[in-house]
């Protein structure tokens, strides 16, 4: 489970998710990128064998300003490279690759009427072209409305965040065990 995320620990929605997980999943393997790699120079041969090592992939993370966070497209680019993760000699196709990912906006903003102006799908093409690309079974789970402030939210937006992490968890354990 590759937590993407460049803080972490300030992230209600992403840290109760991972909370949840790791109860579910004691002995899964766990990557902080942002508390692993703080300036961005990937351990590309660890993270590459631990990639070999598992069936399932997740990439936890927050999805804002229409991308994933800027680690983890570091990640991909120093990881997922030609031979090991595409090409002739990859070594990665057949694995499932699992996008689990919050929204600060709520769904209703991600519609072509909403504030946004366009579908969460269409930001999501380049999720699945990167797992066609390296042959893997993609899968995306994400839950919108995930904002909690410290300090500006209120008791009632803390609590609505965290019954929709729990339940994003949830989510996310039936479809990680549905894949082994």
């Amino acid at each position: 489970i590759i937590i993407a995320h460049p803080n972490f620990k300030d992230s209600l929605a992403n840290r109760t998710i991972i909370e949840n997980l790791k109860a579910d999943f004691p002995n899964a393997t766990y990557h902080d990128l942002q508390a692993l790699y703080p300036d961005f120079k990937i351990d590309v041969a660890h993270e590459q064998e631990a990639l070999l090592k598992a069936q399932t992939i997740v990439f936890e993370f927050p999805f804002y300003w229409y991308f994933a966070p800027a680690i983890l497209k570091q990640y991909l680019d120093t990881v997922f490279t030609y031979g090991f993760a595409y090409g002739s000699t990859a070594k990665l196709g057949g694995k499932n690759l699992i996008y689990s990912f919050t929204t600060g906006s709520s769904i209703q903003d991600y519609q072509k009427e909403g504030a946004i102006k366009h579908d969460l799908q269409d930001f999501l093409i380049q999720f699945s072209k990167i797992a066609a690309f390296c042959n893997l079974n993609f899968y995306e789970l994400h839950s919108c409305g995930m904002m909690y402030l410290e300090g500006q939210s209120t008791l009632d937006d803390k609590l609505k965040v965290i019954n929709k992490a729990r339940d994003h968890a949830l989510k996310l354990s039936h479809l990680i065990q549905s894949l082994a």
